[in-house]
């Protein structure tokens, strides 16, 4: 059997996140189990699954108010969970998806010898705590 192209899945994954995204859903809960692999011909194709917690662009939860006490189990239990919805200081939105996708796209990026300082450097932005500074899809997909 062919290995996959990791970066070409990764790729794929980013690209189609962007088709959810442009059709106005956001996924909010985007994580490695959420995302399972299909071979068409020769090529590995992500396809993201569990949609249950989507909703809307226009029509995200409001924001949950966790205690401070609680926020730091949230996050080792949740990881993938944006930080500015842990905090409570921000809504679901694009940034929140493009927090999770960083966190997948980061974890298959370090197991990969052939990851660029570009492509390291845009995706830890993509999970950094301030969403107006995360990359957009496109700059990470140009990163890779």
């Amino acid at each position: 059997m062919e290995k996959p192209s990791w970066l070409g899945i990764l790729k794929n994954l980013i690209t189609t996140l962007d088709h959810i995204h442009t059709g106005g859903i956001l996924h909010n809960d985007l994580k490695a189990n959420n995302v399972v692999l299909e071979k068409l011909e020769k090529e590995w194709n992500p396809v993201i699954i569990d949609f249950g917690k989507a909703r809307f662009a226009l029509d995200p939860r409001p924001a949950m108010c966790l205690p401070a006490s609680e926020q730091e189990e949230y996050r080792k239990r949740y990881p993938h969970i944006a930080s500015e919805l842990v905090r409570g200081t921000g809504r679901q939105s694009f940034a929140s998806d493009i927090f999770s996708l960083g966190r997948i796209v980061l974890a298959v990026l370090d197991l990969l010898p052939t990851a660029t300082a570009k492509s390291l450097k845009v995706t830890r932005a993509a999970i950094c705590d301030e969403p107006e500074q995360r990359p957009s899809l496109k700059e990470l997909l140009a990163a890779l």
